[in-house]
């Protein structure tokens, strides 16, 4: 799974997990009993941060530098117009939703004249779900 995310190349998702490891890690080392156990999670994090750097993490690096110089389309200011489009999608058809995937072909009778490209995705999974399910 920690390849999966990493693939994933989830700014959100991989820098959640790293936090999360890092909070499990300072966890582990204030517990004072279970030295067996703190050797399996040692190795468990080891195996972990091996098969990352194994994988590679350049290409993570590039999508994290896109965050700092503003290369990505889709920041926060970027999706709130999608986002709120979704969510009138969603209003509009409260109960059924649009339909499972329907939402790349339905997006852009809602799509706001100053967002250019074709979404396929809502980029938010919550409002995607609303809106394709009710």
């Amino acid at each position: 799974m920690t390849g999966a995310l990493f693939f994933s190349l989830s700014r959100a998702g991989v820098l959640s997990f790293l936090l999360a490891l890092m909070l499990f890690g300072l966890l582990l080392l204030t517990r004072r009993r279970g030295e067996g156990r703190r050797v399996i999670w040692t190795i468990t994090l080891a195996a972990m941060a091996g098969m990352i750097l194994w994988l590679g993490v350049a290409p993570l690096f590039v999508r994290l530098e896109e965050i700092a110089y503003g290369e990505d389309a889709l920041t926060w200011a970027g999706r709130l117009p999608v986002s709120r489009a979704t969510w009138e999608m969603s209003r509009d058809f409260p109960l059924f939703g649009v339909g499972y995937e329907a939402f790349p072909i339905i997006f852009p009778r809602y799509q706001p004249a100053a967002v250019r490209a074709h979404y396929l995705q809502a980029h938010n999974d919550l409002l995607q779900l609303l809106a394709e399910t009710g």
